[in-house]
């Protein structure tokens, strides 16, 4: 089933472009000196307007409500808009490389968080049936990742019996369907795009099967200049490691940037984007948001 969000990624964007002719470097220096400013007074602004919302159950969509509303009123400088200017040069200092090969998978990224936020950039909201984190960046870029159960069990004689395994003493269940969602922010507070997984598995206690799977991406106003090439929404895999079974359902993009994007305060100018849930042969749920 299919959700229209309007909502990644899961991931996040920011412009990033080689240096033009030294003159006209110079002569962004003051661009340079604007959007520096700019990012730097609107980051523990915009922390300060989506706290006021931990001491409630609110909704991805109230959170990016409050976002939206932020960079409305307080839009960003034309110069952001400068291919001409490097993300190296308006924070040298912060402007990471990633490493062909390299993996960032958010879930672990936000719990390492947890322990080193000082800033408070990193925030926890209670959603009904699920929960959004929202990481802020240093250099303006924003993360959003949502897991969430979206209904209640189904009724188990909707199984096709060749996906389950039918000898088992006890019979197979059924979780709940879950999701997980991932969307991407610039620094400019521009939405760039959303990524969704969501499944639902079969499970004995021995085996686990996908029994619904779904998946569903949007590209954004601000992600019009990307390359995306879906390569599969609510796809199905099994796997065996250590010894332990496992059933997901992945949805994944492939995402060039001719400009460079950001992703948890890594420059990349290209990389495959997947949002997955799972379950375990107990029923165990999880699910995250990755990219290489």
């Amino acid at each position: 089933m299919k959700k229209i969000i309007g909502l990644l990624m899961s991931v996040i964007f920011i412009v990033s472009m080689l240096h033009t002719p030294q003159v006209q470097a110079n002569s962004n220096q003051k661009d340079i000196n604007d959007i520096r400013e700019y990012v730097e007074k609107n980051v523990p602004k915009l922390v300060k307007k989506l706290s006021k919302l931990q001491n409630k159950t609110t909704s991805l969509e109230e959170i990016q409500k409050v976002i939206d509303q932020y960079y409305k009123k307080n839009p960003s400088p034309d110069a952001m808009n400068d291919p001409s200017i490097n993300l190296k040069d308006v924070f040298p200092e912060k402007a990471k490389e990633a490493q062909p090969g390299d993996k960032f998978v958010i879930n672990e990224f936000i719990s390492n968080q947890k322990q080193v936020d000082q800033d408070g950039r990193l925030l926890e909201f209670n959603i009904q049936n699920g929960k959004v984190n929202v990481f802020v960046g240093d250099t303006g870029e924003i993360v959003i990742l949502q897991q969430k159960t979206e209904e209640e069990n189904k009724e188990l004689s909707k199984i096709q019996t060749s996906q389950i395994t039918m000898a088992a003493a006890s019979g197979p269940r059924i979780t709940s369907i879950e999701s997980t969602t991932g969307i991407g922010y610039s620094a400019a507070g521009g939405k760039m795009y959303t990524l969704q997984a969501e499944g639902q598995f079969s499970y004995t206690g021995s085996d686990v099967n996908v029994y619904y799977g779904d998946g569903y991406w949007q590209r954004h106003l601000w992600g019009s200049t990307l390359s995306i090439s879906d390569r599969g929404m609510g796809k199905s895999k099994k796997y065996n490691t250590g010894g332990y079974t496992y059933a997901e359902v992945y949805s994944r993009l492939y995402v060039e940037a001719q400009y460079g994007f950001r992703w948890a305060g890594i420059t990349m100018n290209s990389n495959t984007v997947e949002a997955y849930v799972g379950s375990t042969v107990t029923g165990n749920l999880y699910g995250g948001l990755t990219t290489r």
